[in-house]
């Protein structure tokens, strides 16, 4: 059948009529709605972020509040970043 959706189960086809046909409240019905259109699987590069070195920045002990302001603050502005410098070869072992 063409322009009718197929579902795996009579549970999801109850759940979507339950949306359309005025038995649960408008916000509810919105809020399923929003969640329905929200890909929570491995193709959301925003859930299922990676952290690679030369795409993203963290940053450390620092107010995100803060560092949000600074940024945008006036648009002349810049903001620095400093490497974390590497530590020195006899901290690396306790003995």
């Amino acid at each position: 059948m063409q322009g009718k959706p197929e579902f795996a189960n009579s549970e999801q086809e109850d759940a979507l009529n339950n949306l359309f046909n005025g038995s649960i409240p408008i916000p509810a019905a919105l809020h399923e709605l929003r969640m329905r259109l929200l890909d929570l699987t491995g193709r959301n590069r925003l859930v299922n972020f990676k952290r690679s070195a030369g795409k993203s920045l963290q940053f450390v002990q620092t107010s995100i509040d803060a560092t949000f302001q600074r940024i945008t603050a006036d648009q002349t502005s810049r903001v620095s970043i400093a490497p974390v410098p590497a530590p020195d070869r006899k901290d690396y072992f306790d003995f």
